[in-house]
């Protein structure tokens, strides 16, 4: 991706954002400059939680959030298949201004789906979900670098891809952490573009392969079981120093307690010694369990 197409689409989003805030409320919050765009929110985030002094979007209505993610999503469809009327940028550099306008809808869209994860807006039932992939290993001991992380077909064997499952979570954090984030695209009447699948690794990951997912798969996998989560309990464990645990669900009266503390520690291993930290020092503390 060339960085002049990344960074003007940058621009354009961020004027985007301010032109918002300065003519309507966000939240409730009159509109006060940058304050209170989301930029501002994820680049001070710690800072503001401490001083208890904002509005948190993503943590006091999580179906908004959802919905602004869902959003981005279908606005980037909508924008790749108009290109008659693509902007200036997208002109001078079309092929640039086509990657960035993907790897930055995926990329914001796993970021915010983790962020309301930590914020306990997502059921540990859709967490649990598994997502249907492709895993391609490497051809040889080579694997991609900064000249070649698009050089998917020369550097992984795409004729022996693997069938694998992987959590929302683990989805996420390979995408924000992504070395190889490559989309396949499929180009119709008047240079409109229809994305078909997409490539991606983290960095430990390239070393050993790549992760493959069809558009298809994202959009009913991965999005439409974010945006269609409904938080029905969400049960709060709190010791006297701070120390919090939130299991949220999607279940009402038939709730349960214990199966929900396994579910939730199956998600992945730092779930599961988060919980047992926080067991240790609630007893410590009260002298029993939580549970």
């Amino acid at each position: 991706m060339t960085g002049p197409a990344r960074r003007s689409g940058l621009c354009d989003s961020l004027t985007a954002i301010e032109r918002a805030t300065r003519s309507a409320s966000i939240m409730g919050c009159p509109g006060r400059g940058y304050e209170y765009t989301y930029l501002h929110l994820v680049a001070t985030a710690r800072t503001l939680q401490r001083e208890h002094r904002i509005f948190w979007i993503m943590i006091d209505d999580g179906p908004l959030f959802k919905q602004g993610l869902c959003r981005a999503v279908e606005s980037f469809e909508r924008d790749m298949k108009i290109s008659p009327w693509w902007p200036r940028l997208a002109r001078v550099d079309q092929d640039g201004y086509c990657r960035w306008r993907f790897e930055e809808t995926v990329f914001r869209f796993a970021l915010g789906v983790r962020k309301l994860i930590e914020a306990a807006k997502i059921s540990i039932e859709v967490q649990a979900v598994n997502i249907e992939v492709g895993w391609a290993p490497l051809r040889g001991k080579s694997y991609p670098d900064t000249l070649t992380y698009d050089r998917i077909d020369r550097l992984y064997d795409l004729d022996r891809i693997q069938e694998r499952t992987i959590s929302l979570v683990n989805f996420c954090n390979s995408v924000i952490h992504s070395f190889t984030l490559v989309a396949g695209v499929d180009v119709g009447r008047f240079k409109r573009v229809y994305m078909r699948d997409f490539f991606f690794a983290s960095d430990r990951q390239r070393r050993e392969g790549v992760l493959h997912m069809t558009w298809q798969t994202f959009r009913q996998c991965v999005v439409l079981p974010v945006v269609a989560d409904e938080l029905i309990t969400t049960r709060w464990f709190r010791t006297g120093d701070g120390k919090e645990l939130r299991i949220p669900s999607s279940r009402g009266d038939d709730f349960d307690l214990e199966e929900a503390v396994e579910l939730y520690m199956n998600l992945s291993t730092g779930n599961k010694k988060a919980v047992e930290r926080f067991i240790a020092a609630f007893r410590a503390e009260y002298g029993a369990s939580p549970f």
